[in-house]
């Protein structure tokens, strides 16, 4: 076994010979002690060395002919279907804003800004009134709007 020292002339010469030759890497590092095949690639890469081309396959050299296509009508689009009007925006009343260490149990929980809290009454059921809830709150889908988007994505 030779020992693997990529910079010496020899070596570099003995690499670029057996690569010219259709050696593997592989084949090439065993020739070595110390070689890797990863060492062998990167000498080779690094010398600039490449496979020569083979020739070019029978069919490459009779290409068929295709006939050609008839060109189509492109498919007409979809027409969209209107989008509903926008809810009108709600109008919500701040004047029972306060300090949120001053507010009730039953009052709005909406932050307005660092420390004042909305205050006004709130919803059944809700933290907040019934302005901030629309706001905070989106409807649940059902089942239907589930399945569409599903189809969307199959």
């Amino acid at each position: 076994m030779k020992i693997w020292e990529p910079q010496n002339p020899a070596v570099v010469d003995e690499l670029t010979a057996m690569w010219k030759d259709g050696k593997s890497a592989t084949e090439i590092a065993a020739v070595f002690d110390g070689a890797t095949r990863n060492s062998v690639i990167g000498k080779i890469h690094r010398l600039g060395l490449g496979r020569p081309r083979r020739a070019a396959r029978a069919s490459l050299a009779n290409p068929r002919v295709k006939k050609p296509r008839a060109i189509r009508a492109p498919k007409p689009r979809p027409v969209a279907a209107p989008r509903p009007a926008p809810k009108p925006a709600v109008v919500i009343d701040i004047s029972h804003a306060r300090p949120w260490i001053e507010r009730s149990a039953r009052q709005c929980a909406y932050l307005l800004d660092d420390d004042r809290a909305c205050c006004a009454a709130i919803k059944p059921g809700s933290s907040y009134c019934a302005g901030h809830h629309s706001l905070i709150y989106r409807p649940t889908s059902s089942a239907d709007d589930l399945a569409r988007s599903l189809r969307k994505y199959a």
